[in-house]
């Protein structure tokens, strides 16, 4: 399904929008593209299905279908979760993992599974200070002896020399002229609220400075589209351009 935008957005509503839709024509009236994994990457966000839907709504009407889209996305989302953890503990007798929940910290997945983010070395060693008596076991359920983890030095690293004068200044300029400041994408983005033109200087792929006149119409992604005097949209990237003058 898609969304046709006619004319730019203010910067929070194209924020909002690039959260759940993907962009997939630029120019005057922009298209944008819903389907599943744009819709999974507004809820990842922390986006809920139903400010999504409220989202479409304050903009326009909502098709029917667009709502079955959102929810069933929606509802399915987190079915399956994942996250990070460095050890577990499990048991068949419940209430004995219960005394484990509190001699270490733990987070019970079940009745008798549990996660820890100790070491399986730090783990053993905190619940048998408890009066417990873990055993260690592979991927297999076979039993395994841990070590702790050694200790690590860090690594030595060989000294710079200082930079010259003039190799400084120039770095900093290379590092200065790697984008354009944040000035001067706000006259980009008050250009495009307005239809206002703009002199984008830039480099083309040759390393050759050009000089072109243009109406910007987003700023999204590391690049700005904009509207040709021929009235076709133009992509320059965000790297290679070297300035941006405001015309009258």
């Amino acid at each position: 399904m898609t969304v046709l935008v006619p004319g730019p957005l203010d910067p929070e509503t194209h924020q909002r929008l690039e959260a759940v839709a993907d962009l997939e024509s630029p120019g005057l009236a922009s298209v944008y593209r819903i389907s599943d994994a744009s819709l999974r990457r507004g809820l990842d966000r922390g986006m809920t299905g139903e400010e999504i839907q409220a989202f479409f709504a304050a903009h326009g009407e909502v098709p029917q279908t667009l709502e079955f889209h959102i929810g069933d996305v929606a509802k399915r989302h987190g079915t399956l979760r994942s996250g990070p953890a460095l050890s577990y503990l499990r048991s068949e007798d419940p209430a004995l993992l219960q005394i484990a929940l509190k001699a270490a910290p733990l987070r019970l997945l079940a009745p008798t599974v549990a996660v820890s983010q100790l070491p399986v070395h730090d783990l053993l060693e905190r619940l048998r200070d408890h009066g417990l008596s873990p055993a260690a076991e592979d991927e297999s359920g076979a039993s395994l002896t841990v070590a702790p983890e050694p200790a690590t030095l860090p690594t030595p690293t060989a000294r710079r020399a200082t930079a010259s004068p003039d190799i400084a200044k120039a770095m900093r300029t290379l590092r200065d002229d790697a984008a354009p400041s944040t000035p001067s994408l706000d006259v980009v983005h008050a250009a495009a609220r307005t239809a206002r033109p703009i002199t984008i200087g830039y480099a083309d792929k040759n390393g050759n400075e050009k000089k072109r006149t243009v109406t910007p119409l987003t700023v999204a992604g590391g690049q700005i589209d904009a509207r040709a005097a021929d009235g076709s949209t133009i992509r320059f990237p965000l790297h290679r351009i070297t300035s941006v003058t405001l015309e009258p």
